[in-house]
């Protein structure tokens, strides 16, 4: 344990004290173990929520998650009984909570401006081949007189074809 785990059983011992509750089972320390029992790979997943007559509840984020914790049960639940038998856990029950707990935020991608040169291709979809040739053949001759000769040849070369294609 690090002195981090330490304090904050040293915490919850306390409180507990105030109350005049003891943690004679070591709910407190099985709650801090969690992380080490369940690894990182599944912490920031699965919290333990509640444990009632032999049954932990685990607090699962996501349903792929708690598919995934079950296939590793078995070891997970033979950790619990090893390092903390006095709780006598038997099994897990699980629930679903999509709670902010869980939740990592999540950067959205800037919406697309009218005047970006990407935005046909944004947009593409059944019908808008029209619009997106036309979107294109605009921006084409907004920039012919900014272009190179050479490139500007193979630019019309191509509005050329693309009018034929038509």
């Amino acid at each position: 344990m690090d002195n981090t785990e330490r304090k904050a059983s040293e915490l919850v011992q306390r409180f507990l004290d105030t109350l005049n509750i003891s943690d004679t089972k070591g709910y407190s320390s099985f709650f801090l173990a969690w992380n080490s029992i369940v690894g990182l790979e599944f912490c920031g997943h699965c919290k333990p929520a509640d444990v009632r007559k032999g049954i932990l509840v685990v607090e699962v984020d996501h349903p792929g998650w708690q598919q995934k914790f079950r296939m590793n049960e078995k070891h997970f639940l033979k950790e619990v009984k090893t390092q903390f038998p006095q709780l006598g856990i038997k099994r897990f029950s699980y629930i679903y909570r999509d709670n902010a707990i869980f939740k990592k935020p999540v950067k959205k991608e800037p919406e697309a401006k009218p005047d970006s040169p990407n935005i046909a291709f944004q947009s593409v979809g059944v019908g808008t081949e029209d619009k997106v040739l036309h979107n294109a053949k605009e921006k084409i001759e907004d920039s012919k007189k900014e272009l190179p000769p050479d490139l500007q040849s193979v630019l019309d070369q191509l509005k050329k074809s693309l009018s034929e294609e038509k």
